[in-house]
C-alpha cells in the first residue's frame, strides 16, 4: 500500500458525538493521510462505530483500529500510535477539535521554509508557561498547545523515539514536554494562521484520574525543565573545568562532543588553570578561560576536576562519561590546528614514511624508559627505512634523529606535525594523545600506567607494557585520589628494546596492509 503523506492519531473515550464530528471534518477536508484510530475503553458503541469506519473508510484510504480495554490515557495511545505511523508527518488530533479545509497542507508548509522546524500547531492558543507548568496566552512562545500537533515523523523519532518519556503518565504535559524537547534538541516549533474549533476539555471533563495525572507530569517538567524555568532559555552555558595534564585535558572532547549534541542550544565553556591552549579551535567549545569561573544558577556545571583520580580502575573517558551523564559516540579525541600551522607541518615533514618518537622524560619517573634504549630504537627503525622526527618539550639528551623539534613547537604546531608523520611511538604522555587526536597510529610504552585505560579508539594503537609482575605495573590504576603516582622501583626498565622495535614492526605491516 502507498505510503501516505501524513498519519492522523485520534482517541475516543467517552464523546463519541464529538468525535463523529471530528472525523468527519477530516475526511471532508481530505488530503493524503492514515487515519489511526483509538477506542480508549470506552462505552461499546464506541468500538462498533470505528470499527464500521474501518470497514467503510479503508474502501479509500488506510485506517488503523485500536481497541482499549479500559481507559490508558492519552500518552500511551498517542505512543502506540506513532509505532504504527507511516506517514512523513504524524498528526496528533483531539477527537474534541473540528478541521478545516487546508488544514494539513498549512501544518505542512512551515516544514519547506524552515529546515530545523520540527513540529507546528495552530496559533491563538496558549503558547507560554508558568512556573507551576500550566500553560496561558502570552507573549512568550515557547510550546504549542497539544488539540492539533503535526510533527516530522522521522525527525522526532530521533530526539524522543517513544514520542513521549516513561516519566509521562496519563495524559497532559506532552504538548509543553515535546516542545520544550524539540527546542533544547536545536530544533524549531512553528505556529500557523489555521482556522479551527476546539471545544477544550471534553473528554479530561469525563476522566477522574486526570487531575492526578496531571499533577505528576507537571512535577516531573518542573524538574526536567527546571534550569530552562529560571530564564526560559535553553542558551544558558554548560560550564566544564578540567586542569591537570594535557593529555588529561585533551581526553575530555568527547566529553564536550556529547554534552555539545545534548544540549545543542547551551554554549559549552571550558575551565583549565593549566591547559586551556588545547580547547583552541575546537568548534563545540564557546569560551575558553585560564581563571575560574563561577557558576550562576541556570549554568550546568561538569566538573571533571579528580574525577579520574577517584575512580582510578575505569578508562579514563568513561570516568569522564559517567560524572557528566553522557552517552559517547565514540572515543575520538580532537585537536584543531589552524592552515597556517597544517601547511607548515607539510612542508616539515615532506613525503611519506615519517616516525614521530617522543623520548621524554615526563614528570614521572615510572613513565620514562631509559634513554640509552631509545638510541637503539631510532638507529633501527632508520635502517627499516623510517625518517624520525622527535617531539616533546625536552631537548635533552641528543639524539641521531632527522629532525628534532623538542621544545620548538607550539600545541597547534605539535597536533598539525603529529596529524602529517605515519607512526607515532612515545612513553605516556602528550604526544601519544595528540596522535590519537589527529587519527595517527600509535605505538605507546607503558608502565605505571596501562594502556587500555588511557589510550582511545581514535586511531591505531598497540601497547609494550612492562612485566606484569612488577610491582609498580599498572598501579596508577590502583591507587585512589592521588594525582601523581611513583614507586622506587621504575616498570619501564622490564621494557625490552627488542619488545619496542617488534611492536613497531607490526604496526609499520599493519599500517600497510
Amino acid at each position: 500500500m502507498k505510503t501516505p503523506e501524513f498519519s492522523i492519531s485520534i482517541l475516543t473515550y467517552s464523546t463519541l458525538a464529538l468525535a463523529k464530528k471530528c472525523i468527519e471534518s477530516v475526511l471532508a477536508a481530505g488530503g493524503d493521510f492514515e487515519l489511526i484510530l483509538t477506542d480508549n475503553g470506552g462505552p461499546a458503541e464506541v468500538g462498533r462505530h470505528f470499527d464500521e469506519l474501518g470497514r467503510t473508510v479503508s474502501r479509500t484510504r488506510s485506517i488503523t483500529v485500536f481497541h482499549n480495554k479500559e481507559n490508558e490515557g492519552f500518552i500511551e495511545p498517542s505512543r502506540r500510535a506513532f509505532r504504527t505511523a507511516r506517514g512523513k508527518y504524524f498528526v496528533l488530533l483531539n477527537d474534541d477539535t473540528l478541521v478545516s479545509p487546508e488544514w494539513l497542507n498549512m501544518l505542512k508548509a512551515p516544514f519547506a521554509s524552515d529546515p530545523k522546524c520540527a513540529m507546528t500547531g495552530p496559533g491563538g492558543t496558549c503558547c507560554q508557561l508558568r512556573a507551576d507548568f500550566h500553560g496561558e496566552i502570552g507573549p512568550r512562545f515557547e510550546y504549542l498547545e497539544g488539540s492539533m500537533l503535526c510533527m516530522d515523523r522521522e525527525l522526532i523519532a530521533s530526539i524522543e523515539p517513544d514520542l513521549f518519556p516513561a516519566e509521562l503518565v496519563g495524559a497532559y504535559g506532552e504538548d509543553s514536554y515535546l516542545s520544550l524537547r524539540v527546542r533544547e534538541a536545536g530544533y524549531h516549533i512553528q505556529r500557523v494562521a489555521l482556522k479551527h474549533t476546539h471545544y477544550g476539555a471534553a473528554t479530561s471533563a469525563m476522566v477522574p484520574q486526570c487531575r492526578e495525572w496531571q499533577a505528576a507530569n507537571h512535577a516531573f517538567l518542573r524538574d526536567r525543565f527546571r534550569r530552562y524555568m529560571i530564564g526560559h532559555t535553553f542558551e544558558y552555558p554548560t560550564l566544564v573545568k578540567r586542569n591537570a595534564g594535557w593529555g588529561d585535558v585533551l581526553l575530555t572532547t568527547p566529553i564536550i562532543r556529547a554534552l555539545k549534541k545534548l544540549r545543542p542550544m547551551s554554549p559549552i565553556w571550558f575551565e583549565s588553570l593549566t591547559c586551556p591552549e588545547v580547547m583552541n579551535g575546537n568548534p563545540d567549545v564557546a569560551y575558553v578561560s585560564r581563571q575560574p569561573l563561577t557558576q550562576p544558577m541556570a549554568h550546568v556545571m561538569v566538573n571533571l576536576n579528580g574525577i579520574y583520580e577517584m575512580n582510578p580502575g575505569v578508562p579514563i573517558i568513561e570516568a569522564y562519561a559517567k560524572c557528566a551523564e553522557v552517552e559517547l559516540d565514540g572515543e575520538t579525541t580532537a585537536l584543531y590546528p589552524c592552515g597556517g600551522d597544517v601547511e607548515w607541518a607539510q612542508r616539515t615533514v615532506p613525503g611519506g614514511n615519517w616516525m614521530a618518537i617522543h623520548p621524554g622524560p615526563t614528570a614521572w619517573k615510572c613513565k620514562n624508559w631509559p634513554f640509552d634504549r631509545w638510541a637503539v630504537v631510532m638507529e633501527q627503525v632508520r635502517k627499516d627505512g623510517w625518517k624520525v622526527v622527535l617531539v616533546g618539550a625536552d631537548n635533552r639528551p641528543a639524539f641521531n634523529a632527522d629532525l628534532d623539534l623538542r621544545g620548538k613547537t607550539t600545541i597547534a604546531q605539535i597536533a598539525a606535525l603529529l596529524g602529517e608523520v605515519d607512526l607515532m611511538v612515545g612513553v605516556d604522555s602528550f604526544p601519544i594523545h595528540a596522535a590519537q587526536a589527529m587519527k595517527t597510529p600509535v605505538v605507546g610504552l607503558f608502565g605505571i600506567t596501562t594502556a587500555r585505560n588511557i589510550l582511545t579508539g581514535g586511531s591505531r594503537w598497540m601497547a609494550c607494557e612492562s612485566d606484569p609482575k612488577h610491582p609498580a605495573t599498572g598501579l596508577r590504576h590502583r591507587v585512589v585520589g592521588s594525582c601523581h603516582v611513583d614507586h622506587p622501583s621504575n616498570p619501564m626498565e622490564t621494557v625490552t628494546v627488542d619488545q619496542v622495535i617488534e611492536t613497531v614492526r607490526r604496526m609499520a605491516e599493519e599500517i600497510t596492509a
